[in-house]
This record gives C-alpha cells, structure tokens and sequence, in this order.
C-alpha cells in the first residue's frame, strides 16, 4: 500500500525519469542527440545505406581501399553498424592479402585456414591465395607449381560473384574451353560496364575463337576478330596503365587496325621504361605467356626481357600494317629496325619464341583476310 501510495503521489517524476532514460537509451543504440531533427537523422541513416551500398559493390569488384573508405564513412556516422563493421574487416583482410609479399608456406598455411569458410568473400579470398602462392613459386623457378596454383578455381560456388567470374574465365582460357570463357566476361560486363577487367577478358576470347577458326574458315575467322576488336575499343575507354593489357589489347587489333595496335603498344612500353609505371606491382612481376601455336610457355622475368618482348610486338604491328594496307618500303623497313633492337635486350629465346608464334598467327589471318577480298 505505501508502495502504491508514493506512486500515486510521485508519478509525474517517475514518468519523466522513465522518459529520459528511455531518451537516453534511444539515443545510445542509434547515436542521435537531442539537437538532431527527425530530417536530419532520415538523412544519416540514407547516408550510411549508401556508403554501405558502394561499399559492398566495390568490394565485390575487388577495389578494396576504396570500399573501406567507404565502410568506414558509414562507421563514422553510425559507429556500431554491423553490416559496415564486417565490411571493414573483409576489406581490411583483403588489403592485406593483396600487399603482403608472400612465401608459399605461409600463403599454404592461411588457404588451409579459409578452406572451410563457405562465405562468397571467403571464396574470393582464397582465389587470391592462390594467386599468391603462384607469384611465390614462379619468384622461386617452381614454374609447374606455379602454373597449377594459378589455374585452382571453384567455379560451382563462385559462377554468380564478380571477382570469381573473371578468375573463372581465365581458368577457362588455359583450357581452351573459350565459349564458357567468353561467358564469364560477358556476364562481368553486364555486371560493371564500365569495368575495362570484362570488356578485355570478352575480346580476348573472342579472338582466341578467331584464332582457332583461323585455318578451317579464314574469312569467318576475321568477321570474329573484327568483332573482337570492337569489344576492345570498348575496353581501351576504362584501361589503366597494366603492361599485359595493352600488349593484349595490341595482339588483338593488329590485324584489323595496326595503328590502334601500335598505339596500344607504345602504351605498353611506357609501362616499362617509365620509372613509376614499371614501380606498379602489376608491371615488376615475372609475365606468364602460352604459346598459341605450340605447346611452350614462355616467363618473362625482368624489365630487359619485357622490353625485348613489346619491341618484338611493335615490329609484328608495321608488319601487319605494310601487308594490310600496302605501306610499302618504309613500315617493313620499321619492323626490320625494331626486329633488331629485340634481338639486343633479349637475353633468353623467350621474347623471340613469342614474336615468332604471333607472326604465324598473324599470317593466317592475313590470308583469311585475301580469302574474303578484304
């Protein structure tokens, strides 16, 4: 009865101790003061959906800095998010996969740990992985492990994830399998059409199916390529400065437009001599090329070798260019001149081997050009 009787007597202070720490649990949990207005706090949490948004589909595009900024903007404005706190430790554990100079022991030794992860992320993760564990072995010489380790893939858990498809259509390439592959870049260029990764993986196939129609049907085999080399005008619009990129670019177009090729080319050189492109991670390291019209690879390891192998492309470009549209005299005595310089960086027969298997490919496509009056 007292009990009730202070009630009775006190409830207005009860009711509004009640409401202040009600107020103040509020804003505890979602981190608004008493000054917020009800627009100002629809606008935060709009903001942090959208940073979180960016976030995850830059994630999934493997541009990790520039998705845990955005994590962490959303972190800034909502500091307990839980959607924005896994999204900074995926992107902050992909960071540090992607700069760590790696050993094969240790990749050997986070890929066991991961294995039984099942999360898409996860996934990606151990692409990566493998992708270093093949960097360590080729940096040792262990070039057949190397190879296996660049090829590992899961394509049944991975077909709808971004990252994954790009993997999965390389893999495809080193099996000549290029339909599926040319699938894979298909659907990531639906996916991110402004993602140059898509545009160069689709062309690439394209042409590999040009390749490979090239003796059976020369004329279908250049309406192939030219299709191909659309794709990759499409693709030159978002490329950054990657040697392997525009020298693909430039084994692409020569045929059809060799001074796109040459341009495409020169581009790659650059990507060589100029000292802060060459420092790029994706230029200093050993280059991994199969031979189309054989059954070797060739590595290209150091910055003289590169040099000798893009030289020996732009004599194939001024080839090309002096059969193709008659250039006469002068474009042959360029390939002449730039065949010779190669031949003084090389300092294995690798860069040659690749002039030489380009060159037959190069030829065969020139005879399906005269076989359909082009």
């Amino acid at each position: 009865m007292e009990f009730l009787q202070f009630v009775k007597e006190y409830w207005f202070l009860i009711t509004l101790i009640i409401s202040v720490i009600t107020a103040g649990l509020y804003m505890l949990v979602f981190h608004v003061t008493p000054w917020d207005t009800y627009r100002q706090m629809s606008e935060r949490k709009r903001a942090v959906a959208t940073h979180l948004k960016l976030g995850k589909k830059l994630l999934d595009l493997g541009h990790y800095k520039q998705a845990l900024a955005e994590y962490e903007h959303s972190l800034r404005l909502d500091p307990a998010n839980p959607e924005a706190l896994e999204g900074k430790r995926k992107a902050d554990m992909f960071l540090q996969v992607d700069t760590v100079e790696w050993k094969p022991g240790e990749a050997v030794a986070y890929k066991d740990v991961f294995s039984s992860r099942e999360d898409h992320h996860i996934l990606h993760f151990m692409g990566i992985l493998s992708e270093k564990i093949g960097d360590s072995e080729a940096a040792l010489s262990y070039y057949e492990q190397a190879r296996l380790a660049y090829q590992r893939a899961n394509p049944d858990s991975q077909a709808d994830y971004y990252a994954a498809l790009f993997n999965i259509g390389w893999l495809k390439y080193s099996r000549k399998r290029f339909d599926e592959m040319a699938g894979c870049f298909e659907k990531m260029c639906q996916l991110a059409e402004f993602d140059y990764r898509g545009f160069h993986g689709r062309g690439y196939a394209l042409y590999m199916k040009a390749v490979h129609l090239a003796n059976a049907d020369g004329a279908a085999a250049v309406a192939v390529l030219q299709q191909a080399t659309d794709m990759l005008y499409s693709a030159q619009r978002y490329v950054p400065n990657i040697l392997v990129i525009n020298t693909d670019i430039g084994e692409v177009t020569r045929i059809i437009d060799p001074d796109f090729s040459i341009r495409s080319h020169q581009r790659a050189m650059d990507c060589i001599r100029q000292d802060e492109l060459y420092n790029l991670h994706e230029n200093q390291g050993t280059i991994f090329v199969t031979l189309l019209c054989s059954d070797h690879d060739v590595w290209l390891t150091n910055r003289q070798e590169k040099i000798a192998w893009v030289t020996y492309l732009l004599a194939l470009d001024h080839y090309a260019k002096a059969k193709r549209f008659a250039a006469g005299d002068s474009a042959m005595f360029e390939h002449d001149r730039l065949v010779k310089e190669a031949e003084k960086y090389q300092e294995t027969p690798g860069p040659r081997m690749l002039y030489d298997d380009q060159k037959i490919i190069m030829d065969r496509f020139l005879a399906g050009l005269a076989s359909a009056g082009h």
